[in-house]
Order: C-alpha cells, then sequence, then structure tokens
C-alpha cells in the first residue's frame, strides 16, 4: 500500500484510533458484481446501520460515497421511492455527496440491475463466464496496492478532497 494516496487526519474525540501499514496486503477485493460476495447476504438495512454507527470515522464525502453507492445498490432492487428519499435524505444530512455520488446513485436507482451489469461488462471488454474464474486470467494481473473498487476510488477521492 505504499503507493495508495492515504490521508489520515486526526479525529476529535478518536485518540484510540492508529494508521498502521501491513507488510502485505491482508484482502484483495473484487468489485465483480457477478459473482457471490459476502456483503450481499446481509440486508441493506444492516448494512445502512453499520454504516450510521460508524460515521465518525469517515469524511462526510466518503460517507455519503459509500452510501450512495454500495447501500443504494444492495438496496435499489426494492424498488421502493421511500427506501430511495431515505438513502438520498441520510446521503444529504450527514454527507456531502459530489457530481459522481449523484451520477451514480442516480444511474443505481433509473437503471434495471441486469441492464446495468450488462453495460458494465461491455464497457470494461468484459467476456461473460470469465469473470467468476480465475481473476488474473479474466482481467489480468490485480496489484493489490492499486484499488479496483468504485468504493475505493470514492474513498481515496473523499480522502483528497478532505486534505485540500
Amino acid at each position: 500500500m505504499p503507493t495508495a494516496d492515504i490521508r489520515a487526519a486526526p479525529r476529535p474525540g478518536r485518540d484510540d484510533v492508529d494508521l498502521l501499514y501491513a507488510a502485505e496486503p491482508l484482502v484483495l477485493w473484487h468489485q465483480d458484481e457477478d459473482r457471490p460476495r459476502i456483503s450481499l447476504a446481509s440486508p441493506w438495512e444492516a448494512q445502512l446501520e453499520w454504516l450510521k454507527r460508524s460515521r465518525d470515522l469517515l469524511t462526510p464525502r466518503a460517507y455519503a460515497a459509500v452510501l450512495m453507492s454500495v447501500i443504494s445498490s444492495m438496496a435499489a432492487p426494492t424498488r421502493s421511492t421511500k427506501v430511495l428519499a431515505e438513502l438520498l435524505r441520510e446521503a444529504r444530512r450527514h454527507g456531502r455527496p459530489g457530481v459522481i455520488e449523484y451520477l451514480t446513485f442516480t444511474q443505481i436507482w433509473l437503471i434495471p440491475p441486469r441492464l446495468r451489469h450488462t453495460l458494465r461488462d461491455k464497457v470494461l471488454s468484459r467476456r461473460r463466464g470469465t469473470a467468476g474464474a480465475n481473476p488474473q486470467d479474466a482481467h489480468g494481473p490485480i496489484p493489490a496496492e492499486l484499488p479496483d473498487a468504485p468504493v475505493d476510488a470514492a474513498l481515496t477521492r473523499a480522502g483528497r478532497d478532505a486534505s485540500r
């Protein structure tokens, strides 16, 4: 992770938090939606409650990014305007969404998941049937220090914004 752009700022009341660097990657996160993921096993409501409890650990920009991308992706299949409004209200009340977060949120809620996945695969030039196999075969080598998930990119972007 030495090449990653990380900004750590002391937070009031959080003297018990330290930033530690691991000698090697502890986790590789593949954001492919066409493979089973443990995060999808939990209902979106539980994920939202976890995010709310963790709010003081994230910058407002990162909070909005996670809420408007990850949590929204999990909640969008409900097709509930009440849920859409609740998530948008939470992101605006306690986060600081940017243009990318609004665009992500809009496409998640407007484009049906199957069509969204098809478009994503075409944009990324993926072939069906190879993504679930060996990730290196389907996508080439995956460097552990470079995030390949939109949330990681959003968090990195939010960190840069917070340091300005």
